[in-house]
């Protein structure tokens, strides 16, 4: 699963920062980090794939996707889904799932991965 960040600010970050003594490794980092009300969070781009999927149907490959939750409270919400790749058990799906993660907060996250019937 990999994983890049942006800060959605690109004005916050001074540029008179004096490159090679760390400062430009402090920009990045405050670059890449946000200080909202709900403390400290970081904007994350996921991206999937599986190997070795089980073949969930019986005349050709299964079609699978995969629908990212967080938990909230005592229930799952969907964050995003990925497209469905046809007849692939090895899928590596292009979508890009958006997340918000929190330091310092526990936070549940899963991903599941469906078989498509159609593309609904």
């Amino acid at each position: 699963m990999g994983c890049s960040s942006s800060h959605a600010d690109s004005g916050a970050v001074s540029s008179t920062a004096v490159s090679g003594r760390g400062a430009d490794i402090d920009a990045a980092v405050l670059a890449a980090t946000s200080f909202s009300q709900g403390g400290l969070s970081n904007k994350l781009s996921l991206g999937f794939k599986c190997e070795e999927l089980p073949n969930m149907d019986t005349f050709s490959k299964s079609d699978p996707f995969c629908v990212f939750y967080k938990k909230t409270g005592n229930r799952w919400q969907i964050l995003g889904k990925t497209e469905v790749i046809h007849d692939n058990l090895n899928p590596e799906f292009v979508t890009k799932i958006m997340a918000d993660f929190h330091f310092e907060r526990k936070e549940e996250f899963k991903v599941e991965v469906y078989d498509s019937d159609d593309d609904s």
